[in-house]
């Protein structure tokens, strides 16, 4: 994850110990600098001028430097840290010769991509956690003023990289946890979302790898509140208008848009927990608030949709009919009506309702 501080982590120990070298080198930003004209060959360049006490070294193209860097490495002990390395092409650019290291040497690799680690055999790897609540707060206390000083914009900017690199099936993935899934069992999520013509296992993989998500010990889809806040702030960005937005989880977007029936097919996925809106506006009179069924028919591509303690009038013949989730709590009818499209339901929740029999007439 882009933002936890492992590039930090990384300058500390080297600052620490390079000293204790006869060679050192902090190659930063190697992701960014690969993907520039020749930025492998300037990579090892930093690497060879670092280690070789700032003398200029003539590299033509990869496979020269590669050679380069085996006389430069075999010679004597060094701490090389590696930050920021994405692509397999940049781990064997530097280090596909790292059997020659003289002994007694260090390297250090910053990744977001453990996966990356593991093909090349690294076996020693250090994930940097996030913090707990209590230490969260010790270092807002402590980082609040500089904090002030940044621009949400820049944070959210840092923390989107590992975002922008997916591709889009997985994007779309992440967005759904993010707006939808986020605590909930990954098995659940995987069913789900499957159902959805997604391909979920593969996807929450490349998110681990990617340090976006972690499956917690109770097998819970589980993201850091910043990752979250993140993904929630891609979709609000998506339109101004919450109606033209592709997932709708806060209470007050989601209840506009139903109020005032004007849903899009763009939606995807909404939830509304009416209690929840009755504290916040302070509504003594919650009876008199009438949603009704049709401000859903416009919404042809909703497939995941949460409701809580909400009461809708009307037929519900145009209903979405591609759900996937329908978790309706508090389910207001006695039945579940005849013309309600269930054939594409993956899961159907309706914990404290008023069922007394499934469906209503004969289907």
């Amino acid at each position: 994850m882009s933002g936890i501080g492992k590039t930090t982590i990384a300058k500390y120990v080297y600052n620490s110990n390079f000293r204790e070298f006869e060679g050192s080198s902090f190659i930063e930003n190697i992701r960014e600098t690969s993907e520039q004209t020749n930025g492998l060959v300037q990579l090892q360049k930093q690497l060879l001028s670092d280690i070789l006490n700032g003398r200029e070294v003539k590299v033509h193209n990869a496979s020269q430097g590669k050679i380069k860097i085996e006389d430069a490495i075999s010679c004597k002990r060094v701490l090389l840290v590696l930050d920021d390395v994405d692509h397999i092409d940049q781990f064997d650019a530097l280090l596909t010769m790292r059997e020659r290291f003289y002994p007694g040497s260090k390297i250090v690799i910053t990744t977001r991509r453990a996966r990356l680690l593991k093909a090349r055999g690294v076996t020693m790897v250090h994930s940097v956690r996030a913090l707990k609540y209590n230490e969260s707060l010790k270092l807002f206390s402590c980082a609040l003023k500089k904090l002030e000083a940044i621009p949400n914009s820049e944070i959210m900017n840092k923390l989107k990289m590992s975002y922008d690199v997916l591709d889009k099936h997985d994007q779309e993935v992440f967005l759904h946890i993010a707006c939808c899934f986020m605590g909930n069992d990954k098995d659940y999520t995987v069913g789900i979302l499957d159902g959805c013509n997604l391909y979920t296992t593969v996807a929450i993989m490349n998110l681990i790898d990617r340090c976006l998500v972690t499956i917690g010990p109770t097998n819970k889809v589980v993201m850091h509140d910043m990752i979250r806040d993140m993904g929630r702030e891609i979709v609000r960005l998506e339109a101004e208008e919450p109606r033209k937005r592709s997932r709708l989880w806060h209470y007050k977007d989601s209840f506009k848009v139903l109020r005032e029936k004007n849903g899009t097919k763009t939606i995807e996925s909404l939830e509304l927990n009416m209690q929840r809106h009755l504290e916040v506006t302070n509504s003594r009179y919650p009876n008199e608030i009438v949603l009704e069924t049709n401000a859903f028919a416009t919404m042809h591509k909703l497939k995941l949709l949460r409701l809580s303690r909400v009461n809708l009038t009307g037929s519900f013949e145009k209903f979405p009919t591609g759900l996937r989730l329908l978790c309706w709590i508090a389910f207001p009818l006695d039945s579940i009506p005849i013309v309600f499209h269930l054939e594409n339901l993956v899961v159907l929740e309706m914990q404290y309702s008023s069922l007394r029999q499934i469906l209503s007439g004969t289907k």
